[in-house]
């Protein structure tokens, strides 16, 4: 389905019944990243799981697509389907993509997932990494940054033993425009840093990391669940803010682990209050 949204078509699905989930993908990814969750749930909830501004079969306007602009994109979309609230489900820089939605509409979030994500913004090195990648897929186009991102995203078990998994992946990734993989670059180079932004989470928060992954480690995810819980001491207890690290996944658990991913997910989700 497309709606127009925020000056561009967006593509997206939205299947089941029952409290809302925002599944929101990382780069240079699409919405099917959610194709086991979106099977799996949706007999117990309505899931709305997106391709952002510039991936899969979305828009792909110029960039840089700031996280903010973004949010602003998926708040138009859930205004449009007639969402009050839900729980917004980030992977990467869907985390980003996440904080931003907080900041800007907090009150349309019952609770948070942070999958295989960080807070803080890119070092100087990384945006210099950023940039470098985005002038190659401008020379060259999206297909030349590909296999030297498949290691980085997937575990080493998942790459030598799962092919159907990377080829889901490598499909996803060179589906990306290059426009759009440009204008996320530029986005996430451009992001602020949301460290502070962990200290004023007051919804039940899920933080879920592959065991294996790479990009953000399992000790990035504890220390994230350490700031939300430090900043709030006894009004947001211990229970509030789980975190489950995936086994024989990389960064991109809900594809490499399904039924781990949707056990720690289904776990958290009937925890939430009403």
């Amino acid at each position: 389905m497309k709606q127009l949204v925020n000056d561009i078509q967006m593509n997206y699905e939205d299947v089941g019944n029952g409290p809302a989930l925002l599944l929101i993908h990382g780069f240079p990814l699409d919405h099917t990243l959610w194709t086991y969750q979106l099977e799996s749930l949706r007999n117990e909830y309505r899931l709305v799981a997106p391709d952002l501004r510039g991936h899969g079969k979305s828009q792909a306007p110029p960039g840089p697509y700031r996280m903010e602009q973004m949010a602003k994109d998926l708040c138009d979309l859930i205004d449009l389907l007639k969402i009050e609230r839900a729980v917004l489900v980030g992977l990467s820089m869907g985390g980003y993509i996440a904080f931003a939605f907080w900041r800007l509409y907090l009150h349309r979030v019952r609770a948070l997932v942070l999958a295989d994500t960080r807070a803080a913004a890119d070092t100087p090195q990384g945006r210099q990494n950023r940039q470098e990648m985005a002038q190659r897929v401008q020379d060259q186009g999206t297909s030349t940054v590909v296999e030297g991102m498949l290691p980085k995203l997937l575990s080493p078990n998942t790459l030598q033993n799962k092919p159907k998994v990377v080829a889901h992946a490598r499909r996803m990734m060179t589906n990306t425009p290059a426009t759009g993989v440009i204008g996320a670059l530029q986005g996430m180079a451009e992001r602020p840093d949301a460290t502070l932004t962990l200290s004023t989470i007051t919804v039940p928060t899920l933080i879920v990391v592959g065991a294996d992954d790479a990009i953000t480690p399992p000790a990035e995810a504890e220390a994230m669940r350490e700031t939300i819980l430090s900043a709030h001491g006894e009004q947001l207890p211990g229970d509030k803010v789980h975190s489950v690290i995936i086994p024989d996944a990389g960064h991109l658990t809900p594809l490499e682990n399904p039924p781990a991913f949707n056990q720690a997910l289904r776990e958290f989700l009937a925890s939430l209050p009403g």
